[in-house]
């Protein structure tokens, strides 16, 4: 009976220090909600791409294990923002997002945005030198739902036709059913060739850059650990 008694002390202790130590472990674990945004993120980029390795380097330095979890780019913003995930990047600070997201004080780094269009159609440029100036020019646009540019050309008034992602928007630009695509410039570079080939990539210029903001972490408000994941971030980059 005593070692019955004693077996059965000895495996609760197991169970007890055992989820206590995978308690520990979820702790340290963070969690992101991205979509595909090559070369900056991506499923199939060494370190999933450039700010993943960013943003891998930080935290793991922090003693934190990070998780990636890819999905369309809307869900990622409404998930975090609910609280569901701690943070999602890369975005652009906006009076809407300041308002909804906890935003890290330190940027990823800048958003280099431009216009690609069909050289053949504008043999002489596309008028304009930022994105008021274009949407005001009648250019009609395609934009992907929730990125930064859609919501501007939106409120600029312009002929716009939203689609869920980049691929559709590239498939109605070279198919010229609109005239301008705007997205960040090595996004757009990487993209083009992947969807279009390089031989059909070439067919396309690019504007002056309509736009150089930074890209940040939105950290959510209803999530226990935001505040303090965004202080790890920020004190990584400024040190």
């Amino acid at each position: 009976m005593r070692r019955y008694a004693l077996a059965v002390i000895a495996a609760l202790a197991v169970s007890v220090f055992g989820s206590a130590a995978q308690s520990q472990d979820a702790s340290r674990t963070v969690v992101f909600a991205v979509g595909e945004w090559p070369p900056f993120v991506s499923e199939i980029e060494n370190g999933y791409g450039i700010h993943s390795r960013m943003v891998t380097k930080a935290f793991e330095k922090a003693g934190y294990r990070v998780v990636y979890e890819f999905m369309p780019w809307q869900r990622a913003a409404a998930s975090t923002k609910a609280g569901q995930y701690v943070a999602t990047f890369p975005w652009q600070r906006n009076p809407e997002r300041v308002a909804d997201y906890l935003i890290s004080r330190q940027p990823l780094g800048p958003n280099r945005s431009v216009a690609y269009y069909e050289a053949s159609r504008f043999p002489n440029g596309i008028k304009g030198t930022n994105l008021r100036e274009m949407a005001e020019a009648g250019y009609t646009f395609v934009g992907v739902r929730s990125y930064i540019h859609t919501v501007d050309l939106a409120k600029y008034g312009a002929n716009l036709h939203i689609v869920s992602n980049s691929r559709l928007a590239w498939m109605m630009l070279a198919r010229g059913r609109i005239d301008i695509y705007v997205d960040n410039e090595l996004v757009g570079d990487t993209e083009s060739v992947e969807f279009l080939g390089p031989v059909r990539a070439r067919d396309f210029a690019k504007s002056v850059p309509v736009s150089d903001d930074p890209l940040y972490i939105l950290f959510s408000r209803n999530h226990d650990q935001a505040e303090e994941l965004r202080e790890i971030w920020d004190s990584a980059m400024t040190h």
